[in-house]
């Protein structure tokens, strides 16, 4: 088992969850529905992911607390942020530092 200040470690290394946020979504089964949302959302520059479950949409907005140098924020971050797990964001596509670790 790997320590805290190791994740984070990684995490000020990575910040990838902190440069766009990804929301999931769940689409109505009409035809032509999810079609249309993916478009809406690609047209304005997002990126739309399906799990065949839900739509994740990719929106390219970074955190006004990044920095160059890292989260200007961290120590006093929001709980969102410390509880945040970005293995389970399908939107970090395998991005996650965390990966190096087992035990997340």
């Amino acid at each position: 088992m790997k320590s805290n200040q190791t994740k984070e470690e990684l995490c000020l290394k990575c910040m990838e969850c902190c440069k766009a946020m990804t929301f999931p979504f769940t689409i109505s089964n009409t035809p032509g529905v999810l079609n249309r949302v993916t478009q809406f959302f690609l047209v304005r520059g997002c990126r739309v992911i399906h799990d065949g479950r839900l739509v994740y949409v990719k929106v390219p907005y970074p955190c006004p607390h990044l920095s160059d140098k890292g989260c200007l924020i961290y120590e006093a971050r929001p709980e969102a942020c410390r509880i945040y797990n970005g293995q389970k964001d399908p939107g970090m596509e395998g991005k996650c530092l965390w990966k190096e670790l087992d035990d997340v």
